[in-house]
């Protein structure tokens, strides 16, 4: 870049470089106010063309319960403040086929009553769920 542009004091000034040619300089521009490069966004923002809710119940502690099935790029599943006033506290359990609410083995993220996770999956069907309590409930939202 030897055709950097220079300030008043002769010192050379940020530049970028074109990606049609992968040489030319180009000028990087700031907000003088804030002083923060003004960039244009590489990654366009998109909605979802369809979102669904849902209920599921681990109706034996211990026996983990599959979510039902719905394509999805993310699910949020929140565990029931109902939940709260059972035995063992409500908490229930999130993960793969192998997860495991009990706390001395424990295998998945736990959620108190009312916490809710996002996850990122294909499929709200990927998520298996297993609570310290008989009749845990818990609600999903999914996004596709």
């Amino acid at each position: 870049m030897a055709n950097a542009k220079r300030d008043d004091n002769y010192i050379t000034t940020l530049l970028g470089t074109s990606n049609a040619d992968d040489a030319t300089p180009i000028r990087v521009y700031a907000d003088p106010t804030t002083r923060r490069l003004l960039v244009d966004s590489v990654d366009s923002v998109s909605g979802y063309s369809a979102v669904g809710t849902g209920n599921g119940s681990v109706t034996t502690a211990g026996t983990a319960v599959q979510v039902a099935a719905n394509a999805c790029k993310r699910v949020i599943i929140t565990n029931n403040s109902e939940n709260s006033s059972l035995t063992n506290g409500g908490g229930i359990c999130i993960g793969g086929s192998a997860v495991v609410a009990a706390e001395a083995t424990r295998q998945g993220l736990f959620l108190y009553p009312t916490q809710s996770q996002a996850f990122m999956v294909s499929n709200t069907n990927l998520l298996y769920v297993d609570s310290l309590d008989n009749a845990a409930k818990f609600h999903f939202y999914y996004e596709n």
